[in-house]
This record gives structure tokens, sequence and C-alpha cells, in this order.
């Protein structure tokens, strides 16, 4: 077989292999939220994209990338990782502000709560009177139990999607027809060096 054949049947099986197991995870948004100015803070990710920023738009966090990244009233809870005591959390979005935050897909609309064991502290977000709100507590004891409000939630970035099927495959193709023509400049550089 010559090696222009052998060269494109194996780049062309290495980029449809490449296709064929590409996986497209979800796209994340990352959101910072605030109070006190920015005395109380951290970052948590969501579904959707920048464009669904802009309008009305229904956000579903995700538990595990909550995150507190600046806190005076509970600074042990810096970096700890939380989770979702009811899923699914999430807000409803304006595109403007927060206008809503719920845990149990829904069924509950007065907050959305994320657990940090072993502390059993809760962190919320709320929304009253148009107002961004949030609190670090014990729902047990109510001690300790830090109220804030007039917060600001901003998206901040997105997580890139890799490449789809397509693009691999594209490039694949392109990568073949490239090497092969390579291979077969080669071949008739050999050719005309063995006639002379």
């Amino acid at each position: 077989m010559k090696l222009v054949t052998k060269l494109g049947i194996a780049t062309a099986g290495v980029a449809l292999t490449m296709a064929l197991t590409e996986t497209k995870p979800a796209q994340a948004l990352t959101w910072n939220w605030s109070f006190n100015g920015g005395a109380e803070a951290g970052t948590f990710d969501t579904n959707g994209t920048f464009a669904n920023t802009s309008g009305s738009f229904n956000f579903t966090i995700n538990a595990s990338t909550v995150a507190i990244t600046s806190s005076t009233v509970a600074p042990s809870l810096v970096g700890k990782t939380f989770t979702e005591t009811q899923p699914t959390q999430g807000f409803l979005w304006n595109g403007t502000a927060p206008t809503q935050f719920y845990r149990n897909n829904g069924a509950l609309t007065n907050g959305s709560r994320f657990s940090y064991n072993p502390s059993s502290l809760l962190l919320a977000f709320t929304v009253s009177s148009s107002s961004f709100n949030g609190r670090i507590y014990n729902p047990s004891t109510f001690n300790p139990n830090f109220n804030f409000s007039n917060g600001t939630l901003t998206p901040i970035g997105a997580t890139p999607v890799p490449f789809d099927f397509s693009t691999n495959l594209g490039l694949g193709i392109f990568a073949a027809y490239t090497l092969g023509n390579l291979a077969l400049r080669k071949a008739k550089a050999a050719r005309k060096a063995a006639k002379v």
C-alpha cells in the first residue's frame, strides 16, 4: 500500500475517533456575588451563556461550584465545598438582576440554600423588595445568623465549549489531505532523484 494511502487512512481514522468520542459538557456561566462592598463575596456557576443574561432566563445553580471567596463574618467558610439540600436550585433573572431564588426544582420559592458540613451552616440567597439578599446561618440554633442586603450578582465568564463533532472531523480531513500531499511530494522528489 502506498505511503500516501496509509497516511490518509491513519489520519482519517484518528480524526473519526476524535469526533466520535468527543464529549461536550454543558456550558457554564460563572457569577460573582457580593455584599457589604465585597466584604462578603463568592462565586457560583450556572447553565446558560452571556446571551441569556440580556433577557429573562431561569438559571440553574451548580451546587458543587458555590464558593465563598471573602468573608468577615464567617472566614472559616472561605474555600469550603457546599452541597444543596433540596435540589435543584437556581434563580429567575430579568435581564439586569435576579427576581427570585428557588430550590426543590422551583417548588420552594423563598430562596436557594447551600450547606457546608460538618458545621451545619447554610449560605442562602433570596430576593425581597427587588433587593438581592444573602444569609449565613445555622438553621437549628440561628446562632450564628448573619443577614446581608442590597448585594450584587454579576456574570463574569463562561466556560469555553470544546470542539464539536463536525469541527474535529473537518480538522481530521484537512490533516489527512495535508499529510497526503506532503507524502506525495516526498515520493515524487524521491522518484525524480532516482532517475538522475
